[in-house]
């Protein structure tokens, strides 16, 4: 039982970090977002919350400044986007992740105009489409969530490595061995959130209102912890340390959403508690704390609808 008035500190915390975000991304003045924070202090101290007093004073300004500084990163292809270009790199089919300049990511167009290795082709560089109409879908904003920097239009392929397969490549083959392709378009859509051969099921899902089954979150990490906890049982406390690190493989390997790294965290976190003797967590701690680390890591997730509507679904 926690004492009456008690209101753990993470959720305050979220709530203001992503009050501080939003108000960037709004191009609110920054005295606005400070002045914020300390009526929600003010706030808070008439309520006799201390702890979410001190975090309400600093996580709203740090959300506002950490917005801030993601919006005003420089891309580093600005300067060259429109040009014909010779660029190396490595391939995943979907992305090329460039030598030079070091790391940065390109989206292949068209996509798997390039099999998954190291090459060297000819293109040109473009940013990516923004919002035409109203409401409608921002590719370039998009991009910028995931980390890539624009899209390159490829014209010659001058030379390809294949790469050998890497986990998630060996783990999509152990998933379809034996199914017919139909069965093994769904069954790595379902496993490893890899959607790109699902065809026509796609419409198919979505005309059935189903196609949130098949994005990566809470159903997949519950059962991989489950069935993987239950088969460790005999190793008592010593098999959260192992369950955190095979969850984080996991999160390592699948196509990255919001969604997952959403049910991750809260996974990682009640296993944590669960190994240093704190119980199971409650769910809004667990819920808030996971929401303030991704927030911290890329605050322009939460304008992403995936980021949204998972955390609404949970909250709901």
């Amino acid at each position: 039982m926690q004492p009456p008035g008690f209101l753990p500190w993470s959720i305050p915390a979220a709530l203001c970090l992503a009050l501080g975000v939003a108000a960037a991304y709004l191009a609110l003045p920054f005295w606005l977002a400070a002045g914020g924070a300390l009526a929600l202090a003010g706030l808070g101290l008439a309520l006799r919350y201390p702890v979410p007093l001190l975090v309400t004073l600093l996580l709203l300004p740090v959300g506002y400044l950490r917005m801030t500084l993601w919006q005003d990163t420089r891309n580093p292809l600005e300067a060259r986007f429109g040009e014909t270009l010779t660029l190396a790199g490595r391939s995943d089919g979907e992305l090329l992740t460039l030598e030079e300049p070091a790391g940065v990511r390109v989206a292949l167009s068209p996509r798997g105009a390039v099999g998954v290795g190291r090459v060297v082709l000819t293109g040109t560089l473009q940013a990516a489409p923004g919002k035409r109409n109203p409401g409608g879908f921002d590719y370039r904003a998009y991009l910028r969530r995931r980390g890539v920097w624009g899209q390159v239009f490829v014209e010659e392929v001058r030379s390809f490595e294949a790469a050998p397969p890497g986990p998630q490549e060996r783990l999509r083959r152990g998933v379809v061995a034996g199914l017919p392709e139909r069965e093994a378009a769904l069954a790595q859509a379902l496993n490893l959130g890899i959607r790109d051969d699902l065809g026509e099921l796609r419409e198919i899902f979505a005309a059935s209102g189903l196609a949130h089954i098949l994005a990566l979150s809470g159903l997949n990490v519950a059962i991989l912890v489950g069935v993987l906890g239950f088969a460790l049982r005999s190793l008592g406390l010593r098999r959260y340390p192992l369950l955190m690190a095979l969850l984080v493989g996991f999160l390592l390997v699948v196509e990255p959403s919001p969604s997952i790294f959403r049910a991750g965290v809260m996974g990682l976190l009640v296993l944590a508690s669960l190994w240093w003797g704190g119980g199971r967590l409650e769910p809004w701690p667990a819920v808030a704390l996971s929401a303030l680390a991704l927030l911290l890591w890329n605050p322009s997730w939460l304008m992403d609808i995936s980021f949204q509507l998972s955390y609404l679904a949970v909250v709901g």
